[in-house]
């Protein structure tokens, strides 16, 4: 595996799983790609519904967030992938394989995610979370 593409990887898996924090209505713990989805929805409802101050105060700050986390997740894998630049190619598999391993079967199986804005649960999975 090149470093790009260990980079790559470890990014894609950070933004699909890894529970950031959300501010908002209330605190969230969710992925990156659940804060793009949030904030695509109150893009949507904004500039369909015309909502005076809530509706982009909400867009702002869904986008600011899901932005900052994503460029924070960019930067932890460039730099895991400068750290491992002088390994062997399997080396790096290995490592993005059990790492991306580890993180997708504890947001499977262990509901790490707090949800507010749900409608389902307070806590989710990550089979829950995208529903």
């Amino acid at each position: 595996m090149s470093g790009a593409a260990f980079r790559f990887s470890l990014l894609v898996a950070l933004v699909l799983l890894a529970p950031l924090p959300m501010a908002g209505i209330q605190t969230a713990w969710i992925p990156v790609a659940r804060m793009v989805l949030l904030a695509s929805v109150s893009t949507l409802v904004t500039l369909s519904e015309g909502t005076g101050g809530v509706g982009p105060l909400m867009m702002a700050l869904f986008w600011s967030q899901a932005l900052v986390w994503f460029a924070i997740c960019w930067g932890f894998a460039w730099g895991f992938a400068r750290v491992l630049a002088a390994a062997r190619p399997g080396f790096r598999q290995r490592i993005a394989f059990v790492l991306i391993g580890i993180l997708a079967s504890i947001a499977v199986l262990d509901p790490i995610y707090t949800t507010p804005y749900s409608a389902t649960n307070a806590h989710s999975t990550l089979i829950q979370i995208y529903r």
